[in-house]
């Protein structure tokens, strides 16, 4: 009899530690209705899910977007209006300052330069930070991809400063406490791509090659954001491991459409505090008239 009530008591236990995972798996996660999404969670174990970063909505990018244009019915024919013009769904935390120079700000010049370990001819890594809704970066699965963002150190500081970025930053100086970012998951040029097509699920960030954390992302065409606990500056390098995978309907790729390439809404304030723009300009132009 006491074998038959353990095996009850076992049984139950069981089955509530599998709802359990099933709630975890499935938090925050924003399914179409049109399809029931296959998922692939072979490389995290279930026990490390509840420790996982869950993206959220980034409802500032998606107000931006929204902001010059008129009422759109979905997601999807508000990244149509770039065809256009992409002017009109502009934003600035994920391309940064437009169309003026205006009250620029030291943090404005900051942005990351994206690369990865793995290239596609036709769908290449710079249509991650090419300020387009529409164009992809794909890769597959197997591809064991990696994903690197440091700190651009473009000729555009130099223009606006006549200082390089080196001659100002400090090696000390926090750049982003935590570190966020927002993203665009998924192929973005239509619902039925979008569902055809897979999406990212989860990704490790790294820090200077030390795992920080391990984020998982929505299932949703809409622009989404992550911080981790980290700190990140001038020479710290980011690297992000895709670990995980919504599966498309139809195709075995994997697609990513924009990564934020901009510093400009997610600079640590006491950057703007202690650099000011005219005043670099100015000090440079002082020192060449001695």
């Amino acid at each position: 009899m006491k074998y038959v009530l353990f095996f009850l008591v076992f049984s139950l236990f069981s089955c509530n530690s599998k709802k359990e995972q099933e709630i975890v798996l499935t938090k925050n996660s924003i399914k179409p209705k049109s399809v029931i999404l296959k998922t692939s969670i072979d490389s995290i174990k279930p026990k490390e899910l509840k420790s996982m970063v869950l993206a959220t909505i980034d409802s500032f990018s998606l107000d931006e977007i929204k902001h010059f244009s008129e009422f759109k019915s979905n997601i999807f024919n508000y990244y149509q209006i770039e065809k256009e013009d992409e002017v009109e769904i502009w934003s600035e935390k994920m391309f940064g300052k437009c169309c003026t120079e205006a009250d620029l700000l030291y943090s404005n010049l900051l942005s990351f330069n994206i690369s990865a370990n793995i290239e596609n001819i036709k769908y290449p890594i710079k249509n991650l930070s090419d300020a387009s809704y529409l164009r992809t970066y794909v890769f597959k699965e197997t591809d064991s991809l990696e994903i690197y963002l440091k700190l651009d150190k473009n000729e555009d500081h130099l223009y606006h400063t006549k200082h390089n970025l080196d001659e100002v930053l400090k090696p000390t100086d926090t750049i982003l406490s935590p570190f966020g970012l927002s993203i665009v998951n998924g192929c973005v040029k239509s619902e039925k791509k979008f569902l055809e097509n897979g999406r990212v699920k989860a990704i490790n960030v790294f820090i200077d090659n030390i795992f920080i954390d391990t984020v998982k992302l929505l299932d949703t065409p809409l622009i989404q954001e992550f911080k981790v606990n980290a700190i990140f500056t001038k020479n710290s390098s980011v690297k992000l491991i895709p670990v995980s995978y919504y599966r498309g309907s139809k195709y075995a790729d994997i697609c990513i459409s924009e990564i934020q390439s901009s510093l400009t809404h997610i600079t640590h304030p006491s950057l703007n505090k202690k650099y000011k723009i005219n005043t670099l300009f100015n000090y440079k132009l002082s020192q060449k008239e001695d």
